[in-house]
């Protein structure tokens, strides 16, 4: 079958940007009274050692040093000035603050009334071991004004070193938000790694999700797969591989071959990390869209789309989201049509559901157990349950939506500005029948306050839809041939093409101001 000339598509290699610092705060109390006798901060200076362990796979959060010495910290200091001791830093908390765009982890060590009796403290900083040689970063001790202090250990002085690394990350995405890097527990996710607390951490699979279906947690031997393709998971290998000189962490997905996922076009990619983390299911470590710069959108030339009938007005087109299309009848532009801007085929289940595999994770709440992004999951499955709110987008909105399932305990909303929500079905809805006046809008939520609920994993386009975006106002006549050019929001990948793709993660040190 002759399917047309489409765009090349070249090696594809993304470079994105994180950028990581350091901050201690330190307390001094009485050990008899309990009351704060004084305060310290500490902005570090990155050593060339946290480079090197980050881009070798390894921690470097581990232990907090601390000393007596003078001068100014660099970048290539490798011990304190004068290392009083250290101690294995101890685990306080992580946050994950989606407005600002920082995750951050902090740890802490004690010292108690007999350690260290009258050292005068001047320098922290931490280090992936103990002893001189394993610095990560480096500062002094200063007061509330910026002044450089010291800190003369007593044996009635109880003193907390707190150490807090932050990494910040775009929360809208990279490349106008095609690329996003997911963020969630502290020690599982690529920022647990970013922040030196390493975690359970292997090579990542690829995976490819089609136009046509979505993502579903725990299908394909544990890995993110699109669901309803029985035969082609969309999974392939990839590699991660550090980079120490040039600060880099680089996601290389095995090639997609030509006879490879040739099912409607490239919607989504995702990069997962084989540890079981979350319900059971493998850890998204980021994801890909197109729109991007990366890869902006598909050039569809001289596509065949059908033969005439002399009575069928509707045909199907190979790639969905099509825009900018041009329609030949027998070589001759014809304006007389109209088009969805939708995909042209759904997966769906005895029940006739299934639209669940359009809607795109935008955001979840500042839960930190709530961080991972669901696409396509099943209902009835527990990898659905949740407690607090998610946010979805529909990219086939003008198509609509005739039903949605809303589960147990969430509420559904929808807006179309991600500000003014319209509450659209109570808690137990189950199966539920859309208003018309709110088929088309643009985002959905559900918000739980159980760690049971479930929403929107499944939904129903209107029942006329038939999967055919092209629509002539008159039908071709019979034999006539049907070509179109066209764009489409997809990765058009097709038996005349292989796919390779390749992320890289610079990393570099963020400067306060």
């Amino acid at each position: 079958m002759i399917r047309g000339n489409r765009r090349t598509i070249p090696e594809i290699h993304k470079t994105i940007q994180t950028s990581i610092h350091n901050r201690f705060d330190v307390e001094v109390f009485d050990a008899n009274t309990k009351k704060l006798k004084n305060r310290a901060v500490g902005y570090n200076v990155i050593c060339d050692n946290l480079w090197s362990k980050l881009c070798s796979g390894n921690t470097y959060f581990n232990y907090i040093q601390y000393g007596s010495g003078s001068g100014t910290p660099s970048a290539s200091d490798a011990s304190l000035f004068s290392r009083i001791s250290d101690a294995s830093a101890i685990y306080s908390s992580y946050s994950i603050d989606y407005k600002t765009g920082v995750f951050s982890v902090r740890k802490y060590i004690q010292l108690s009334a007999s350690t260290a009796v009258g050292k005068n403290i001047t320098e922290v900083g931490i280090a992936s071991a103990s002893g001189n040689g394993n610095l990560c970063t480096h500062a002094m001790l200063r007061d509330m004004n910026g002044n450089v202090i010291s800190i003369t250990k007593s044996d009635t002085d109880i003193i907390n070193i707190y150490a807090t690394v932050f990494v910040h990350f775009n929360p809208k995405g990279h490349d106008n938000g095609s690329i996003k890097l997911c963020c969630y527990g502290y020690d599982q996710s690529l920022f647990g790694r970013f922040a030196g607390v390493g975690g359970s951490y292997s090579l990542p699979n690829a995976t490819f999700a089609s136009s046509s279906y979505g993502l579903s947690v725990g299908t394909s031997g544990g890995g993110l797969a699109p669901t309803n393709i029985a035969d082609k998971s969309g999974n392939v290998g990839a590699t991660a591989t550090w980079d120490s000189s040039k600060r880099t962490l680089t996601f290389k997905a095995g090639r997609l071959e030509a006879s490879a996922f040739n099912i409607g076009g490239i919607r989504r990619i995702c990069f997962a990390n084989d540890y079981v983390a979350y319900y059971g299911s493998t850890t998204p470590l980021l994801f890909l869209y197109p729109g991007g710069s990366w890869f902006p959108y598909s050039s569809i030339v001289s596509e065949a789309v059908g033969t005439g009938d002399g009575s069928a007005t509707d045909f199907a087109l190979d790639f969905p989201f099509a825009h900018d299309l041009k329609a030949y009848i027998d070589g001759v532009e014809t304006t007389e049509f109209t088009l969805d801007y939708a995909p042209t085929n759904y997966g769906r289940d005895s029940n006739n559901y299934g639209y669940a595999a359009q809607m795109e994770w935008l955001h979840v709440d500042s839960t930190p157990d709530n961080h991972i992004p669901y696409l396509g999951i099943t209902v009835g499955n527990n990898k659905n349950q949740f407690k607090g709110t998610r946010i979805f987008y529909n990219p086939a909105h003008e198509l609509g939506i005739a039903m949605i399932y809303v589960g147990y305990d969430v509420t559904c909303y929808a807006s179309n500005d991600l500000e003014t929500w319209v509450q659209i079905a109570a808690s137990g809805a189950l199966s539920y029948t859309v208003p018309e006046e709110y088929r088309h809008y643009k985002y959905w939520k559900g918000v739980s306050t159980s760690d049971s609920g479930t929403f929107a994993y499944k939904m129903k386009p209107p029942s006329t839809y038939v999967g055919k975006a092209l629509h002539f106002t008159n039908p071709p006549p019979e034999g006539a041939v049907i070509t179109a050019d066209y764009q489409s929001d997809c990765i058009a990948k097709d038996a005349n093409h292989v796919f390779d793709l390749t992320v890289t993660i610079q990393f570099n040190e963020y400067n306060e101001g």
